[in-house]
This record gives C-alpha cells, structure tokens and sequence, in this order.
C-alpha cells in the first residue's frame, strides 16, 4: 500500500476520505497486539493498523500495551509473580508468556510479538501506525529505517519529547501527536512547531467547539478509541478523517452502508 494514499486527506470526489484504524489489532476479535490480531485487521482491509511498542530488559522492541503484565499474560505461572512488565524481563522471558488465554480458551498459546514480525505483517496489505510505550527514539528509528519502511508508516506517541527526537534521526517520516486531555491552541501550536500534521485525540475531547482549532492549525484529526455508531457518525459528520477503533470490520461496513465510502 502507498502511504501518500493511505493517508490522503481528500477522496476523489473531494469529500473528506475516513480512515479506518485498527486499534492493537483486530482486537475485538484477537488478543490484542498479536501477529493473528494484526493479520485480521489486514485482512478486514483496515487502512493502518495500530500496535503498542515496549522495550524489553535487555533491549529488544515487542508489541504490548499495559505497563504490568497481570491482567492479559501468565505472568504468575510463569514467574511465580505479577509485579513485572516488559521492561523489567529479558526477550527469551518474554517469549515465554502466553498473551492470548486471556481473551479466550481459543487463543491459548500466544507470543509476544517483537516489533519487527509485526511491522512486517502489516506493511504486507496495510500501514503500520507504531505507538510507542517505552524504548528510545534512536531504536525505533534504526529499526524502520533497517526494515525500509522510513516513509511508509506513521509513529505517535504521548510522549511528544519522544517525537522531537524521531524528527531528528528520521526527518522523512510521518508523525503523529497523541493527547487525550483540554483541546488548547498551545498545544496545536507546539504540534505543528515539530512539524507534524496529524493529531490523535480522544474522541470525547471532539466537539463542534473543539474541532475547528484542528482546521485553523492546519492539523489532520484522528480519534480514539471509538467502537459504537453513534460516535462514528457523530465524529465523520464533523470531519474527522481517521477512527481507531477495535472493530475494523464492523466500522469498514458502516462506512459503506451509510454512504461515506
């Protein structure tokens, strides 16, 4: 997939073209943040699929959202305790828990998956949009640049320091704001200031006060995470261009249904 059309703001007929963003995956369906998870959502034609980057104890990027490991791996039986997360575990620990259990009996046996396999898995039929939880900015940047992908992918992250340093090892590549808090011209300003043009929002946050700022600072909306139709037509009839969401599929068919595609 060509990422200029990927995240064109325009369609051709000149309405506004919505994106439809797999958040962690197809993971309405699929443990979050796994290879099947992320095969699904390409497969569902999601426009960019979402994944959470962390950085293990010894260094290596893999795909998982929560800062402790309790609630959606074995942790516990693997280690005989919850106090852990990625970042305080080497790779070849990781690899032993299972990350899909928790969401169902079906799912048994799932890995952790390493940042690279996933980038893979989804540049195969659709853009990656890379959030990063922990992990240098030098790291992320050696590693896309490695794969080949500089251009072809979209980062984001909260941590808005973390994104300064990406535009300087990898000036190319395309940046994403996130914030979840007060819509505020400050904010947009700094956005723009690092040379960023798209911001992610969250949706309740999106109001027809709020979203002209977005407009008047020059900034493509996307918004999270957004799963009921209501929202959807609330957030498209205002303009926003992309919807993360962890129902891919279901959103892809409501676009169509109602006319925006």
């Amino acid at each position: 997939m060509v990422l200029g059309l990927a995240l064109c703001l325009f369609s051709e007929g000149g309405s506004w073209a919505v994106k439809v963003i797999a958040h962690r995956g197809d993971s309405f369906h699929f443990p979050e943040n796994t290879v099947a998870a992320f095969e699904s959502a390409v497969e569902k034609q999601a426009d960019l699929v979402e994944l959470d980057s962390r950085v293990t104890q010894d260094g290596h990027l893999v795909c998982y959202h929560d800062g402790g490991l309790e609630k959606k791996s074995n942790v516990a039986e693997v280690l005989g305790a919850t106090d852990f997360s990625i970042e305080t575990i080497p790779y070849e620990t990781v690899q032993k828990l299972d990350v899909g259990a928790w969401k169902h009996a079906k799912f048994k046996g799932a890995r952790v998956a390493t940042l690279e396999e996933s980038i893979e898995t989804i540049q195969k039929g659709s853009v990656t949009l890379l959030e990063r939880k922990t992990g240098s900015a030098l790291d992320h940047a050696k590693l896309v640049e490695r794969l080949g992908y500089t251009e072809d992918l979209v980062i984001q992250a909260f941590d808005w320091d973390f994104l300064a340093a990406m535009r300087t090892w990898l000036p190319d590549a395309k940046l994403a704001a996130l914030s979840g808090k007060e819509v505020t011209a400050e904010k947009l300003t700094d956005i723009r200031r690092m040379g960023i043009d798209i911001a992610v929002w969250h949706y309740e946050e999106i109001t027809p006060q709020t979203y002209p700022k977005f407009g008047e600072h020059e900034l493509e909306l996307w918004t999270y995470t957004v799963n009921e139709p209501a929202e959807w037509k609330r957030l498209v009839e205002l303009g926003v261009t992309g919807l993360i969401t962890d129902k891919p599929a279901e959103l892809r068919r409501w676009l169509k249904e109602n006319g925006y595609e």
